[in-house]
């Protein structure tokens, strides 16, 4: 603990003060003697009571001894010493330890004397405590919607009997007072935490405050606490149905639309409540709504141009019991669902069986789509221009890839959902078939995101029955090719490696196994690092193809098919060769000013030999 010393200059007796020579000798006329003390108000740590005179009080010859009487008083008294510091200054230390929350009085009687017989004309008192009691109060659970018997936590900074939470403890409303008792399971104290509950159920709908108030003392100490702690809160009314939102004659049928019904309370499951016609997933889907108010969230798949009824049971309980007032019929009209689009963004490896990426629509006339073709040898180009949340068409001026784009128009009925298949290669002009193509979407009657003011949902695909798994360390690789139609391995493939400006740095063909051993990311990624650019610094990209099917892995990315994504731990170190080391001090904890020691550790690893020690620099 730490202590806080405060410097108060006492009443002085008398209008006037007149003062001698110094040291001593004979008061004149009209002489008083004057004193200040300390320490005042709240103190921390160690008692130390200082009394300073405008007088000398004592010869020198008896400073820093003990004194046996000195000319000042404790209430309540302190175990201490008392010596003078010098012949003005009467310095008091506890020698023990002082209770909490205690308020101290000390006090200097009336016709204290000094050496040249000045007197200290009236008693002169000044007042000190230790820590004081303080405390919280939390409700557990809502403030605005309590329950009949809330829980209270109440927490102290010192131990508190039971019995002073039960005298000067309560639930209050108005004039009315509850009075509290200790949680199921509470400790019964002393301590410095309590549960309570109310010794009887609360009214309902009210306000309340609980609060423990001033007089409440600890179980040491002559003070209470400064002020009454206190929460105010409000206990649950009846349910009643409040509001759905929206509600009318003109309800968009969005794909995320969501029925916010509310309630003056919490709802318990199972709902008792349909939509008439029936929707899927209504009301099992539905979820909390909030507390402000509370209610049920639902996303609702609702039709255009219809005309729904809610119908909300009398038997609908709360979350405290309570059954719903009166049964509720809400009616409400759906209008033409606006032109939507609904397609995922991101890189995606599809079946070679159904080359087309599907596309499904609402009340769309035209798509807009441009589409590029991506090769082994251009891959490199476009990996710096894919940004999936970036909705903006990618700028392709200042690269070599060569976008396609076309308007295709959309037949179906109005307000249905249609899927469309976009096959790229027949918007290339050629037959269906493998591939990985970059495609840019949008229609300019979709006004949502992220297709308004001209965004586009954007995608890489790969058609292709090719399935690749890898696994590359810095001295060698390994590449499993097999069918993903099958999955049986794949021999005769070429596995190829390129580096993240497109050089090929290694090629080789897939055993009757499917299997091909590279060289290891030493060897296969060496012109990365001269040759990248920013994110393709040590980035590299393993190809497999079989005739005109190939398909991509990129063992150094940590998105879509990576190793990280399947908790496969990846080694960026391409050296064959590691020094690992370790430091230590010698203890945990040290003084200002004393010095630290570390101590070092240094190991040579190597692919199949234990730790070595380090030879040379």
């Amino acid at each position: 603990m730490r202590t806080y010393h405060g410097l108060v200059l006492l009443a002085l007796w008398g209008s006037a003060v007149g003062l001698g020579g110094c040291g001593g000798g004979t008061a004149s006329a009209g002489s008083t003697l004057t004193v200040t003390g300390s320490p005042s108000g709240a103190i921390e740590g160690p008692v130390r009571v200082v009394l300073t005179f405008s007088r000398p009080m004592v010869a020198r010859d008896r400073l820093d001894r003990p004194v046996a009487s000195p000319p000042l008083t404790l209430t309540p008294p302190i175990a201490g010493e008392a010596r003078w510091a010098d012949d003005r200054t009467l310095v008091v230390v506890a020698t023990a330890s002082v209770p909490v929350s205690t308020r101290f009085v000390a006090t200097v009687p009336k016709g204290t004397r000094s050496l040249d017989g000045s007197e200290l004309g009236d008693t002169q008192t000044f007042e000190f405590f230790t820590d004081r009691l303080s405390g919280s109060v939390a409700l557990i659970g809502s403030q605005e919607r309590a329950t009949r018997t809330p829980m209270v936590r109440l927490t102290f900074n010192h131990e508190v009997p039971f019995a002073q939470v039960a005298q000067h403890c309560g639930f209050a409303t108005g004039p009315t007072s509850v009075a509290v008792k200790l949680a199921p399971d509470g400790n019964p104290g002393p301590a410095k935490a309590y549960s309570i509950v109310p010794a009887s159920e609360l009214a309902i709908d009210t306000d309340y405050t609980v609060e423990c108030r001033a007089e409440l003392r600890g179980t040491v100490g002559n003070l209470g606490l400064a002020g009454p702690i206190e929460q105010k809160f409000h206990t649950h009314g009846p349910l009643r149905f409040v509001s759905l939102d929206p509600t009318g004659t003109d309800i968009v049928p969005d794909e995320n639309l969501r029925l916010a019904i509310a309630f003056t309370n919490p709802l318990a499951p199972p709902y008792q409540m349909t939509l008439t016609p029936a929707v899927p997933g209504f009301p099992q889907r539905c979820h909390g709504l909030g507390d402000k108010p509370p209610g049920l969230s639902c996303q609702t798949l609702l039709d255009p141009r219809t005309s729904y009824t809610l119908t909300i049971e009398p038997t609908q309980r709360d979350v405290f019991g309570q059954t719903l007032d009166k049964k509720q019929v809400l009616e409400f009209r759906t209008t033409d669902a606006k032109p939507t689009i609904s397609m995922e963004s991101g890189y995606f490896v599809a079946e070679l069986k159904r080359p087309v990426l599907p596309v499904w629509t609402r009340n769309v006339g035209e798509l807009q789509v441009t589409t590029v073709e991506i090769t082994q040898a251009n891959f490199h180009e476009l990996r710096p221009l894919i940004d999936w949340w970036e909705t903006k068409p990618v700028d392709f001026s200042k690269s070599k890839l060569v976008p396609r784009a076309k308007t295709l128009a959309i037949t179906g009925g109005k307000n249905r959902w249609a899927q469309q298949p976009i096959d790229p290669n027949v918007l290339l002009g050629r037959a269906s078939g493998p591939g990985m193509f970059y495609i840019e979407l949008g229609s300019t009657e979709v006004a949502r995101a992220p297709f308004e003011n001209g965004g586009r949902q954007k995608v890489l695909v790969n058609f292709t029955d090719i399935g690749v798994v890898s696994k590359m360390s810095g001295t060698r690789g390994l590449v499993w090719a097999t069918r993903l139609s099958t999955g049986k391995p794949l021999p005769g493939a070429t596995v190829s490696v390129r580096d993240g400006a497109g050089k090929q740095t290694w090629t080789g063909t897939t055993d009757a196994e499917g299997v091909a051993v590279l060289p290891g990311t030493a060897m296969t990624a060496k012109g990365a690092a001269a040759e990248g650019e920013g994110e393709a610094v040590g980035e590299y990209r393993i190809y497999v193809q079989h005739q005109a099917d190939w398909t991509m892995v990129s063992p150094t990315r940590t998105g879509g098919l990576a190793p990280w994504n399947f908790n496969v731990s990846v080694d960026w170190d391409r050296a064959p060769i590691k020094l690992r080391g370790f430091m230590h001090t010698d203890r945990g904890l040290y003084r200002p000013g004393e010095k630290v020691h570390v101590k070092g550790l240094a190991r040579v690893t190597k692919l199949g030999e234990p730790l070595g020690v380090p030879v040379g620099g």
